[in-house]
């Protein structure tokens, strides 16, 4: 008996050992938008930096659904919210200071932006900077966690941020450069400018919604972090250092990862 017993536990050791790393891999099917600056090697991982005017290719990995709906949500460190003028697109869409919504530091860590319930209102109030067919709402699956965006951003805990959605393809003079919507062989182009002093970070991350779930507008797609941009100051010690702390923040993963194994 107790040698079936030891041979019963191998097994369920094994398979354990065996299905928990791939579960653990499993890929997020709502994480299917990528926004990089333009010409990112496909195989790359981010966030990707880079510095502003930023030249931005956005679109949908999902080659199953077409994307009828783009919103842009951008979410910014203290010292540049402090000394923000505004972050402008080549589009009429254009995120200015009184359009981000602050979280205070003492916010859980589990709390989740934006706000997953719908809201008809038009006007720019925070956290919308242009919306003017109302807010649809976001699936809770599509949100972020200000925890993992702080951490993203390397932003300690009990340190605020801020944030702002904006309507993307419906903002004027936005040219779709193919076939309507966006899918992975339609990519989108746009160009990001931030205006603002100080040692700022501004993360670019992509909110949609899928032509697939037609009588529903919510919010049912997003950007993982590591199809996203962190856009940063221009000083060469910035930026070996944004690049040296997401480089940590891939071997912490790795190393964890490792660990669970």
């Amino acid at each position: 008996m107790p040698t079936k017993r030891i041979v019963l536990l191998l097994i369920v050791l094994l398979h354990v050992l065996g299905v928990a790393p791939f579960a653990m891999a499993m890929p997020d099917p709502f994480a299917t938008l990528t926004v990089w600056p333009y010409n990112t090697p496909e195989a790359a991982e981010g966030p990707i930096i880079t510095t502003s005017p930023a030249d931005l290719i956005i679109y949908n990995n999902d080659n199953s659904h077409v994307l009828d709906d783009l919103w842009l949500m951008l979410v910014i460190n203290k010292d540049a919210y402090d000394n923000l003028v505004s972050i402008s697109t080549n589009t009429s869409l254009s995120f200015l200071k009184a359009h981000f919504q602050g979280i205070p530091g003492n916010t859980p860590s589990s709390y989740k932006i934006p706000p997953y319930q719908s809201n008809t209102g038009t006007t720019s109030t925070p956290p919308y900077a242009y919306r003017p067919n109302g807010w649809p709402g976001i699936e809770p699956n599509d949100q972020y966690s200000v925890g993992s965006l702080r951490s993203v951003l390397g932003i300690p805990t009990g340190q605020s941020i801020y944030y702002s959605v904006g309507d993307l393809d419906d903002s004027s003079t936005w040219i779709d450069h193919g076939p309507t919507g966006l899918n992975k062989g339609d990519p989108e182009y746009f160009t990001l400018t931030v205006n603002t002093g100080g040692d700022w970070k501004a993360l670019v991350l992509a909110l949609g919604h899928t032509d697939n779930y037609p009588d529903n507008p919510i919010l049912n797609v997003h950007s993982p972090y590591t199809r996203s941009t962190i856009v940063i100051v221009s000083e060469p010690g910035t930026i070996l250092a944004a690049l040296a702390f997401v480089s940590s923040l891939g071997l912490y993963k790795t190393r964890n990862k490792l660990r669970k194994k």
